[in-house]
Order: structure tokens, then sequence, then C-alpha cells
């Protein structure tokens, strides 16, 4: 596994390998908010891109340590995609990835609070960056609101990523428990010049329950719809 490190408002970013013991570590991150994330490659051919999941937040200080599980516990999720057509979507054929994340609560009042109050500067606002709005956050609204809201933002940043083996099954691991968005979206796969990818085919939304008790959860087979082109 390889994972990511970036600083929000720091064009910052560091790769960083899973040891054998299953321990990472990342030295000299510039104080602030960091993000960690899983790196999930997808190569086809010539052609290779990265998706980034299992995102976890932690605020790094000047000469502290700071720890976090980024973690494979949890249910396992089992889908198997197939085309509009009844064939099994087979990945050699196509660019094929599924995203699972958590289904948008209510927008907490003191996000509600932050946004009107923000609105009436807004010149001020948008010319700062994400680790200093936050930081603008806490003078208006106070650190424990801020720290409402910012456990509210990450979960909305909850995201996992997976691909169809040879035999089109999708399997998520280690997915808490949550009411999720599953989205699956199939793109030809252009196996000539100019390669990558090519008009998106087939794609699915549906809502999926994890509950806490869950081990895995067998969706079967879903058949995606035509995609609407873009």
């Amino acid at each position: 596994m390889r994972l990511s490190a970036r600083r929000l408002g720091m064009t910052y970013e560091l790769e960083q390998d899973v040891q054998p013991n299953g321990s990472f570590e990342f030295v000299h991150v510039p104080p602030g908010q960091v993000t960690v994330s899983r790196i999930q490659p997808l190569t086809r051919h010539f052609t290779s891109m990265s998706f980034f999941d299992r995102h976890v937040s932690i605020r790094a200080s000047a000469g502290n340590a700071a720890t976090t599980d980024i973690g494979d516990s949890g249910a396992s999720i089992v889908v198997r995609a197939m085309l509009p057509d009844g064939k099994v979507v087979l990945p050699e054929a196509y660019y094929v990835t599924a995203r699972l994340s958590p289904l948008r609560g209510d927008v907490p009042d003191s996000f509600k609070r932050f946004r009107a109050m923000a609105a009436t500067r807004p010149a001020e606002i948008s010319s700062l960056s994400e680790a200093e709005q936050w930081d603008v956050a806490r003078r208006w609204l106070g650190e424990e609101e801020v720290a409402r809201m910012q456990k509210w933002d990450q979960r909305q940043r909850i995201c996992y990523v997976a691909f169809p083996d040879d035999r089109g099954v999708i399997q998520f691991s280690g997915v808490a428990a949550e009411r999720y968005e599953l989205k699956v979206e199939v793109l030809e796969h252009k196996l000539e010049a100019p390669w990558g990818e090519g008009k998106r085919v087939a794609e699915l939304t549906q809502s999926v329950d994890v509950k806490a008790d869950d081990v895995t959860v067998q969706l079967g087979d879903v058949q995606l719809k035509p995609a609407a082109q873009r």
C-alpha cells in the first residue's frame, strides 16, 4: 500500500510506502491540517492514473509527532457490475471505477452561520486557503464549534475506491458503518492512439447501508444504466 500526505493551503505532498508491519511515517511535515490518503493506482496499457481514498485528517504542529490509523477494519462490500446489455464489465476493455461516499446529511447550523458571515465579505474569504478559512471560523465561532464543523466535514470526505477483478467483481474492504452512496462509472478504453479514456458507457448510483455488525455485504449482480454523455 502507498500513502499520500497533503498539507491544506500549501502545494505540499509526500508519498510513502507502508512498511511490512503496517506502519508508516512522514517526516518534515509542515505544521497545519494534513490529509493522509491511500493511493489507488489504475493502469491500462499505456495509460495510468491514481485515485485517493480513506482520507484521514490530522493536525500537525511543530516539534510534535501526530499519529493516526488509516486502518482496514470494517465490512467488505461485494458487487458485480453488469453492462446494460447484461454482459459482465471486464476491466481489460474498460476503465471502471467504483466509489463509496457517505450520503450527505443536514448541514450543521455552525456551517450555515459561517457561510452567512463569510457572504458579507466574499473577496476577503475567497482569497484565503482552506486552512486559513478554518482559522477565521475559529475566531468567529470558537474552537468548540469549529471542532464539530471539522468532524462533519471529515465525514463528507470519507471515500472508498475499488476496481473490478478479471471476473468483474468489485470488492470494498474495511468499510465503516454508515449509509453510503455507491457510484460505478464505466468508460471506454482506447486501444489505439490517442490512448486513454474514451466515452462514458454506463453508470450506476445506489444507496448502501453498512451496519456495525456487518462482516460482508453482498449486493450481487447490479445492472448499470447507459451513461448520460456530458
